[in-house]
């Protein structure tokens, strides 16, 4: 199985779970390339996608600040590569 499959059965394993997709994180260090997703649920966040060998499923808790800051930076970050700004 590659590498996108397998992120794509961990999405919706997180989803089934009753997880919800709040945004990317584009440099965490513990995530494969360094990216990965961020999720909700009620008021827990959690990082998830495939660690870092790309081996592994990663799922660590995130503190709602920092989830929100380490998102809006992500989605800056790819609005400049969208738009050029």
């Amino acid at each position: 199985m590659d590498k996108r499959t397998h992120i794509e059965k961990i999405a919706t394993k997180m989803e089934e779970q009753g997880w919800v997709f709040f945004g990317p994180i584009l440099h965490y260090n513990n995530a494969w390339k360094s990216q990965a997703a961020v999720y909700k649920r009620d008021d827990s966040y959690i990082v998830s996608g495939l660690d870092s060998s790309g081996l592994k499923e990663l799922h660590e808790p995130i503190d709602k600040n920092e989830a929100i800051k380490r998102v809006e930076e992500s989605l800056e970050e790819i609005k400049k590569c969208i738009f050029g700004v």
